[in-house]
């Protein structure tokens, strides 16, 4: 046997012993799936932040899905316009008009891209420090793509485990994909 062979013997007993034995890792606590109605006795501030480029088709279906969430406590919603060349801030700005100040629904402008960084966590940091700025309050950070339409209950069921869990983060693929229209051919 050669040296890469015995080293790749090796992988599949530690990923064995990750997955089987050590497993869970990824788990808050001993359950398995978030409770079934979410418990809290109080419903913290909550900031969702969308970093958006480029997102013209998908923009205000997504912001209409936070906009609309049954979530009891404080929801701001956040989108970062990326620096896009397409119609994505001028849609989020006409949905900001008709929505009023629901969800505290403020569109931030992102800067150019400094060395060092990528795009999305740039625009995930200029998110950040505009809800800190605006919101101190805030306890958590909705995080999301612009291009995810997030059913009504996904932020309660998502605050609520982490409450009755005692989590710093949760995790969830409770969305679907925001529908893009058909290109024309």
């Amino acid at each position: 046997m050669t040296w890469p062979d015995g080293v790749a013997g090796l992988a599949v007993p530690a990923w064995l012993y990750l997955l089987l034995i050590h497993g869970r890792f990824w788990h808050c606590s001993e359950r398995r799936s978030p409770p079934s109605e979410p418990r809290t006795e109080s419903w913290p501030p909550v900031v969702a932040i969308v970093p958006a480029r480029n997102e013209e088709d998908t923009i205000v279906a997504v912001l209409d899905s936070l906009l609309g969430q049954d979530y009891p406590g404080t929801l701001s919603v956040l989108p970062v316009d990326d620096r896009s060349t397409d119609q994505t801030r001028s849609r989020a700005q006409a949905l900001t008009a008709r929505a009023g100040n629901r969800n505290g629904l403020t569109i931030v402008s992102g800067e150019p891209l400094p060395a060092g960084w990528a795009g999305k966590l740039w625009a995930l940091h200029q998110g950040i420090a505009e809800a800190t700025r605006a919101r101190p309050e805030t306890e958590f950070y909705f995080f999301t793509d612009a291009d995810i339409v997030h059913s009504p209950d996904t932020l309660s069921a998502l605050v609520g485990k982490a409450a009755a869990e005692r989590c710093d983060l949760v995790s969830s693929w409770r969305s679907c994909t925001a529908p893009r229209p058909a290109s024309a051919s």
